[in-house]
């Protein structure tokens, strides 16, 4: 089963957060960390 995705409508408080927690993975483990939100797509027949 295959799942299609779409970058997650989220908030800019959500944003926020996102950075900050690659901000913190980042200064621990000394690696550039990208998150990417994403959300399942509606299903297509």
């Amino acid at each position: 089963m295959e799942n299609n995705y779409q970058i997650a409508d989220i908030s800019g408080q959500c944003v926020h957060e996102i950075d900050q927690l690659q901000k913190t993975l980042k200064d621990k483990t000394n690696q550039d960390i990208i998150l990417v939100a994403y959300t399942p797509s509606e299903k297509q027949a």
